[in-house]
């Protein structure tokens, strides 16, 4: 799933909250049950692990979220200034967290990254492993509708 997926439903956590401590808990485990809908990336995984590369459609995508991911950042937190931000701040970082720590742990792994990145494949795989996963361009364009109305209805 994309990233800016997690981030911008992190950010509408942490505005409906406005708990910090609720929105970050809220963001991971949404995180965690939104990875469960299939996304079109399972055939990626496996060309990965098996050879070790990353894709170059892969990287594509993931250096295109990053930019994105950026700019919703900075529009959210820098020229949308809220009174109580830190909720939305929070939602964010607790919505792209288990993403930033299954790549921490792909570079270098760690008993700390360890358990996010099972828990992580066992939510992607959960429904993928016993039927088909979706095409990766209807995944993509479902996830930019999603976003469009969450940004929408809530910035």
């Amino acid at each position: 799933m994309l990233v800016i997926t997690h981030a911008v439903t992190g950010a509408v956590i942490g505005q409906v909250a406005r708990s910090s401590p609720l929105a970050f808990i809220a963001s991971v485990v949404i995180h965690f049950l939104m990875d469960m809908i299939p996304h079109g990336d399972s055939k990626d995984y496996e060309k990965y692990r098996q050879t070790g590369k990353v894709p170059k459609a892969s990287l594509y995508q993931l250096i295109f979220d990053f930019i994105v991911v950026t700019g919703f950042i900075i529009y959210v937190l820098v020229l949308r200034t809220e009174a109580n931000w830190w909720p939305i701040f929070w939602g964010i970082l607790g919505g792209v967290l288990p993403d930033l720590m299954v790549g921490v742990h792909e570079c270098k792994p760690s008993k700390l990254t360890r358990q996010t990145h099972r828990l992580h494949l066992k939510c992607h795989n959960v429904i993928t492993n016993r039927w088909k996963d979706v095409k990766f361009r209807y995944s993509i364009v479902i996830q930019f509708l999603i976003i469009i109305v969450l940004m929408n209805y809530f910035f």
